[in-house]
């Protein structure tokens, strides 16, 4: 993640694997932008549901919830960060950081064009996380990343069920680097959060 954040901007799709009644999946699109400031733009799309949509540059927030309508705040706003950041890649890698987990390596693999190598968590680990789930094994579990064999960038990070039918309380998620230093701005949707415009 610290390689791929040297590149000033990279482009994203996530697709997340969620339980209810009944299991869902979504996608979220989006820009990451490390300069000239931090911003991030994502788009979240569900079935049957109007899109949402997420801005921040710095400390300055936009968002849709799918009424069509920005609403302006600011990142101290904990609630709509929390609704908005949940999978965007800081908060996917610290988990698998905290946890000290290890990957070994399962073999190089094209990610977006780029050139990556492909680990795996260890398989007593996986084993572990599922042993006492319902209805999903080891080999169903994704703990994967690809990183890009010319700088080391993060281009991929699967983990969990990688199926709506296999979702589980802890949600499934695929993240994947589409383009690295692409001409790609992250701008304001056009409300001003100084004067409430």
């Amino acid at each position: 993640m610290t390689a791929l954040k040297v590149h000033d901007s990279w482009q994203f799709t996530v697709t997340t694997y969620e339980s209810g009644t009944p299991n869902f999946s979504r996608t979220i699109m989006g820009t990451q932008r490390t300069r000239p400031q931090a911003a991030v733009s994502s788009t979240v799309s569900q079935p049957a549901k109007p899109d949402e949509r997420y801005t921040r540059i710095g400390d300055d927030v936009w968002y849709d919830t799918g009424t069509g309508s920005y609403t302006q705040t600011t990142a101290s706003d904990s609630a709509v960060i929390s609704q908005f950041e949940p999978y965007q890649l800081d908060g996917l890698v610290q988990s698998a950081v905290a946890q000290g987990y290890q990957f070994v390596v399962v073999g190089a693999e094209p990610v977006s064009g780029a050139s990556t190598t492909h680990y795996r968590l260890l398989d007593a680990t996986v084993q572990d996380i599922v042993k006492n789930m319902t209805g999903i094994t080891a080999a169903e579990w994704a703990a994967d990343v690809w990183t890009a064999d010319a700088d080391g960038s993060l281009m991929r990070i699967a983990w969990g069920p990688q199926s709506v039918d296999k979702a589980q309380l802890n949600a499934g998620f695929n993240y994947v680097v589409t383009s690295i230093d692409c001409t790609c701005p992250v701008d304001s949707p056009g409300v001003d959060i100084s004067s409430g415009r």
